[in-house]
């Protein structure tokens, strides 16, 4: 899927190449700047940024464009405190908190060490905590659904409230402000159309926002790799594994009071300090545990 997106972005920047006209609201304009915004740190909203005047040199437009696939599911990957306040305002925390504690029994039942592969997770896999995502598709194990309001929907899918240097990005060389802030979306295969076909495609953010209105957390678990000796990333976890030692034991207990105010990292060195304690390597290892039903294994 990346390697058909990026090869999407590129064929749209060659749709938009300086001198190139188009008609929009029954005008023609040509194309005076366009390119990829780029930011020092993270992405803007904006995959591709087209500015472009009229045929008499006066009314310019800009055109943000966000481009999702047919088949695309995330919309924010990997949220972090600062994100979430971006999105949901003051009362993120609470948001949240209230959706995992929604579907606390899914999490409570969860397997959390793998002696053996399950589906996607590695053998040797002991879970830190889930890191939270937002999708617009309800499907999954841990998936519920999103109350917003028509504004945080909008900036969800625009990005308004990002940070300065993600919504002031960079084209070509050049800060141009809020060129990073999506106004449009365009959606599905567009690898065989024409400049032309491409704009008469995009739909306005609220427009989008309007007939797309349901949104979804979805939590996916971020696991120490005990034979691999590392994790996916230091990611912000909405829901955390507390690991500790009760009677020579792993005991588990799961944190939903602090969401993506503990990092993967923090929580992977807690982790091996205490299996240091116990003489464990990787789950292949002696290993006892206190409630033995948070253990995946085959022979079990």
């Amino acid at each position: 899927m990346v390697k058909k997106f990026s090869e999407t972005e590129r064929h749209l920047l060659n749709l938009f190449e300086v001198g190139k006209t188009f008609y929009f609201n029954e005008k023609k304009y040509v194309i005076e700047n366009s390119g990829k915004p780029r930011s020092a740190k993270g992405e803007p909203k904006t995959d591709v940024y087209v500015s472009a005047r009229d045929s008499l040199g006066k009314e310019k437009i800009e055109l943000k464009i966000s481009y999702k696939q047919s088949n695309a599911d995330f919309l924010e990957n990997k949220i972090t405190a600062e994100r979430a306040e971006e999105i949901f305002g003051e009362n993120w925390k609470e948001i949240i908190k209230n959706s995992t504690l929604s579907i606390r029994k899914k999490f409570e039942n969860k397997k959390l060490i793998f002696r053996d592969k399950y589906r996607n997770t590695q053998k040797g896999s002991i879970t830190l905590g889930w890191r939270c995502e937002i999708v617009n598709k309800g499907t999954g194990e841990l998936v519920d659904k999103l109350n917003l309001t028509k504004d945080q929907l909008i900036d969800v899918y625009s990005g308004t409230n990002l940070v300065c240097e993600k919504r002031n990005a960079m084209i070509n060389g050049e800060i141009i402000p809020n060129s990073g802030v999506a106004n449009y979306m365009l959606v599905g295969d567009i690898l065989n159309l024409s400049t032309q076909e491409v704009v008469n495609k995009l739909i306005s953010i609220e427009e989008y926002v309007k007939n797309s209105p349901e949104l979804f957390f979805t939590f996916k678990a971020l696991n120490y790799r005990s034979f691999a000796k590392k994790i996916e990333g230091n990611r912000s976890l909405a829901v955390q594994v507390i690991w500790s030692i009760e009677n020579g034991s792993l005991k588990s207990n799961i944190n939903f009071e602090n969401p993506l105010e503990i990092k993967g990292n923090e929580l992977r060195d807690r982790l091996l300090e205490l299996l240091d304690t116990l003489n464990i390597k990787n789950t292949d290892d002696q290993l006892n545990v206190v409630d033995k039903n948070i253990v995946y294994s085959i022979d079990k």
